[in-house]
């Protein structure tokens, strides 16, 4: 019933979000998402929101982890069944 970090199929956190300068000659910024030397992800956007997203997923391992511990813990103290099936659709959609 309750998946754990090990039942995931992504690539393990602890993820981080580096901040390498494009040399194209053009003014951009390269963001690159990695666990170790595995990348998981390059944003070469330009815009305000560049760094909140490569924050955002770099984060998302540690928000995983963190909302099926939750999930774990919520069900036998609540009996909330609206957040329970928002919590399992959230885990379903970053683990499926």
């Amino acid at each position: 019933m309750f998946k754990t970090m090990n039942d995931t199929k992504h690539t393990p956190g602890p993820w981080i979000a580096l901040n390498n300068k494009g040399n194209s000659g053009k003014i951009l910024t390269k963001w690159h998402i990695a666990s170790g030397a595995i990348s998981i992800a390059v944003i070469t956007e330009k815009g305000n929101d560049t760094i909140a997203n490569a924050k955002l997923i770099a984060a998302a391992p540690e928000m995983l982890d963190f909302i099926m511990n939750v999930a774990r813990c919520y069900i036998s103290s609540h009996s909330n069944k609206e957040d329970w099936n928002k919590m399992q659709a959230i885990i379903k959609k970053a683990t499926e």
